[in-house]
């Protein structure tokens, strides 16, 4: 939902020179600029190495309704899934810029009462201390649906080449940015 928009965003922004969508599966659209590549285990992102080798930047939105999935589900999807991503890429392009579809709420000291605060909160956590000059949180209150969901998660990366297009990407979007100490 969000990763589609953000991904049509970056097809569409003269100064994005190439994309590269990671899903779970086909998209249903062909672009000159889009590189498609179908995961399906978020838990090992290893294979994705030559993929996001070189990106300048990266809009993960991977993320599962709560009560659509179990606790243990929820907490995968939320923190296992974008941290390995995350280490995945920094490996991969050290300079690259992380941009996070969190969630309002979202409690970075763990002690919300809430699941989805304290995983999404937890997840920012690990995000801004993995080693990225830029990391991007993006903390919407609601996503309203616009077609019915089919299934409780989905995820798109938009990554651009060359330039500072990752930069671009986080303050097109309103996100709060975190340079690196």
């Amino acid at each position: 939902m969000v990763g589609g928009y953000a991904l049509r965003y970056a097809l569409d922004h003269p100064a994005v020179k190439s994309a590269t969508a990671i899903v779970r599966r086909k998209l249903d659209i062909s672009h000159p600029k889009l590189n498609e590549v179908v995961h399906r285990d978020f838990a090992d992102c290893s294979a994705l190495a030559e993929a996001l080798s070189g990106q300048d930047g990266a809009v993960f939105c991977l993320g599962a309704y709560t009560g659509a999935v179990s606790d243990a589900e929820l907490r995968a999807i939320t923190v296992d899934y974008p941290i390995e991503f995350a280490r995945v890429l920094h490996a991969s392009g050290p300079g690259a810029a992380f941009s996070f579809l969190s969630g309002s709420g979202a409690d970075p000291t763990g002690r919300s009462r809430m699941p989805f605060a304290r995983y999404k909160g937890e997840a920012e956590n690990a995000l801004l201390a993995a080693g990225f000059p830029h990391v991007y949180l993006f903390r919407p209150a609601y996503i309203y649906p616009v077609e019915p969901r089919k299934e409780p998660n989905s995820v798109s990366v938009a990554v651009s080449e060359p330039g500072d297009s990752g930069r671009r990407l986080g303050t097109c979007y309103g996100g709060r940015r975190h340079p690196r100490n």
